[in-house]
């Protein structure tokens, strides 16, 4: 005879349950956000309340955002290996043109704020609006 591996010990089992009323705006965001974490309702509601922040799965905009921050990061590892293959006499003529440096900081400006940006809004902390207890 077989046995079962997967037998769940009973102080282990989920066999509670908890009930909590909401808005159906509040409802309508929990659903929501169960959709876009690719998780049940129940499971997420848990999750939260265990103190796990469910991720979002990406969205293709989010995908193809992701590929370019990561072809960014290639370019700027790329521009310090080529900057590290120059002597230093060399290194002081490039950083000495002024122009070229301008340059340079202007386009890496704007990727260097969205990274932190980015990095910004997912070290958010797990807590819920004080208008809702």
């Amino acid at each position: 005879m077989k046995q079962n591996k997967n037998i769940i010990p009973l102080e282990k089992k989920r066999n509670r349950v908890v009930v909590t009323k909401v808005s159906k705006y509040e409802y309508d965001k929990i659903c929501l956000m169960a959709k876009r974490c690719g998780m049940s309702i129940s499971s997420l509601v848990r999750a939260r309340c265990l103190d796990y922040k469910p991720v979002y799965k990406l969205s293709p905009e989010d995908l193809k955002r992701l590929k370019n921050l990561a072809d960014c990061r290639t370019d700027m590892v790329n521009f310090a290996n080529a900057l590290s293959g120059l002597t230093n006499e060399e290194k002081f003529a490039l950083f000495r043109n002024h122009r070229m440096m301008l340059q340079w900081y202007e386009m890496v400006s704007d990727i260097t704020k969205a990274v932190a940006d980015y990095l910004r809004s997912v070290q958010k902390v797990n807590e819920f609006p004080t208008s809702t207890t």
